[in-house]
Parts: C-alpha cells; structure tokens; sequence
C-alpha cells in the first residue's frame, strides 16, 4: 500500500478505512461514510483532490470485489468524478505497455441473442466515460442490466470465460450483472470499471451513432448464439468515430488468427467461403495497407490452396464494386500474387 502524506486527522480516519475494508466482512456503510465524510466535512477540507483519488484507490486495491459490487455506484454524486476514474484506472489498473489510445462519454451495450428468430437473451449497459486500449475496452459508469425477450433454453459462453443463461428474472438479471463485474476483478490487476474484450469480434461496422461490434460465441465446436457489443457515443462527430473504430481494429497478424480459427472449424464449404470473403470485403480491411492486404490473402491461400482457387479466389475476381475495398488495384496486385503462390506449389 502507497504511503500518503496526510494530516493526523485525515490519517487517522484513513487507517479506520483500510483497517474495515480489509478485514473478513467489510461493514460497507460505515466504509462509505468514511468516504464521505473526507469530501464534506470541513475539517478535511485540506485534503487535496489528487490525495482523496489515492485513498479510493488503494481501498479499491484491497478488496476489488466489494468495492465494485457494493461501493463503486457509491462515486456517481462526487464533483470531479470523471477524473477520479481515470486517475484510478490509469496509476492502478494499466499493464506494463498497456496504453489508453481512445476516450470519449457513451454507452457500451452488450446483449445477448439467439442465432435464430429475434430473442434476446440479456443485457447489461455500462453508461458514462469509454476507454479503449491496445488490450481491452473499459466502461465506467452505472451498469444496468435487464431481462432478455427469449424463451430459448440456451448457454452463451462469454469470451472472457463466464456463462450467463437466458435470463428469467431478478435473480438472473443480478448474475448477469455479477459476472461482467466479477470478469473486471479477476485478474492480476482488476480493473476499475467494467471491462469488455476487443479484437476477437467477428464484424465491425460503423452507425452514425457509433460503432456496433459482433462477437460469436462458440459452445463445444458449435455455434449457438451472438453477443453483440454497441458503442453509442454522445455527440459523436465522425472524426471520433472513425478514431475509435480504427482502434477496434484487428491487426493485419489478428485478422489471420481469426481466419485460421475459421478453417479450422468443422463447416460446410459454402459457409467457410462466405466467412473468408465477408473478412476479405470487410470495413476492417479497408485499414490496411496494400501490402497487408496481400500477405492475408498470401496466408488464406496456404491455408488451403485447393480451397482458396476452388471457392475463394473466383469469388475476389469476380468483385466490380465494394464498398470498402479499391478492386481493381487490387484484383490485379491479388491475380499476380496468386499466380506466383500457385507456380511454387504447383497448383
């Protein structure tokens, strides 16, 4: 635990904090009071912004599981909340070489659905400030979570390693609010807010109104449902926008790992073709350069040359327009490539 430079009084009510929140069961109001007591009283009124950040801090560090689940909404009615928040997150919750590369205020919408008809099975929504890393994206805000339309009997198993159920009631909706807070403090260093997983999407796009985020979900081999994540910015010009979805974007040596996860599942060739070329077509890919453009394409075709000239490549030359891709610079960049790769292996 840092030590801080504070007055004895301040001190005093201080060690009355860390001594409650680490000990076996955490009188919670008598926690909060002491908080707020630090903010209101006038005679702690000497105690200076940056010094109040640090005390919420390493209380946070001493039992990230209570705080998030029953002190953190705590924090909503506080002056300068916003940049408490980050002052926590970035002094107590980055990683080594783990960077904030986009910040802005929104909403992060995550529901549940079904692969097929229109139910929903969940949703949580974190409302309040959006922060995206190079490793993950963080909410931070009040999180609400509400009860599915979908009777469907069916298990969504989230890429951050917890499941959640359609849910049925109170009950469910608490879990599922549990398990995206449990998925923030479970870690080497838990996070300060509620965290989300970025670059293992199945699509990105862009809406005026911020970007949308589709995640499949795979049970045992078999594709059971989708999770969606939608990012509504507020008041969003499009500068931001294309800020934010440039850095949701999967890198060249990402977009490959997703389609060798692609061939190696068990599917019908019509459906591995229509994943291959929407990737190939892809918003995404319209942030590459040229010449990252074709080492996927080189790393498609290995994967299965047989496939790749049968299914894949008719398919790119037959392309006229895209909306997102210049065809023809490189349907001719992609024909030379492809006849070098199948004069050397013979195809």
């Amino acid at each position: 635990m840092n030590e801080l430079n504070l007055s004895g009084d301040i001190n005093q009510i201080v060690n009355k904090i860390y001594e409650e929140m680490g000990g076996p069961d955490p009188y919670i109001t008598r926690i909060v009071g002491y908080l707020d007591d630090l903010r209101t009283k006038e005679e702690y009124q000497s105690l200076a912004d940056v010094d109040f950040y640090d005390i919420v801090g390493e209380t946070f560090k001493l039992n990230p599981d209570i705080f998030m689940k029953h002190i953190y909404e705590k924090f909503w009615q506080y002056k300068n909340k916003s940049e408490m928040e980050k002052y926590i997150l970035e002094k107590y919750c980055l990683y080594d070489g783990e960077q904030i590369l986009f910040e802005g205020s929104g909403k992060v919408i995550q529901d549940f659905r079904m692969q097929k008809g229109y139910g929903i099975a969940g949703l949580n929504s974190v409302s309040g400030t959006i922060y995206v890393t190079n490793y993950r994206m963080i909410a931070q805000g009040k999180l609400s979570t509400k009860k599915g339309n979908s009777s469907w009997d069916l298990n969504l198993i989230d890429v951050l390693g917890w499941a959640i159920s359609p849910l049925r009631g109170n009950r469910d909706k608490r879990k599922s609010k549990e398990k995206l807070i449990e998925g923030s403090f479970h870690q080497e260093l838990p996070c300060y807010g509620y965290q989300f997983p970025i670059k293992n999407h199945s699509s990105l796009g862009k809406r005026k109104d911020g970007i949308v985020k589709e995640l499949v979900i795979w049970d045992k081999g078999k594709l059971k449902g989708y999770k969606w994540v939608t990012i509504i910015l507020t008041h969003p010009d499009m500068e931001q926008i294309d800020n934010l979805f440039r850095v949701l974007c999967k890198d060249t040596n990402q977009i490959v790992d997703s389609l060798r996860e692609l061939h190696e599942e068990e599917s019908h060739w019509r459906v591995k073709r229509n994943n291959f070329v929407n990737i190939l077509k892809s918003e995404e890919c319209n942030c590459l350069s040229d010449s990252d453009y074709l080492y996927i394409v080189e790393k498609m075709y290995k994967l299965d040359p047989e496939f790749f000239m049968t299914y894949i490549y008719p398919e790119m030359m037959s392309w006229k327009k895209s909306k997102f891709i210049s065809v023809n610079d490189v349907k001719e960049k992609i024909k030379t490539l492809v006849d070098k790769l199948s004069e050397e292996s013979g195809i």
